[in-house]
């Protein structure tokens, strides 16, 4: 996995809860 594939994994998931 790479550090960018990561960093929109972690930015989705943020997206996820707050909303």
């Amino acid at each position: 996995v790479s550090s960018f594939g990561s960093y929109v994994l972690h930015v989705a998931i943020e997206a996820i809860i707050h909303f």
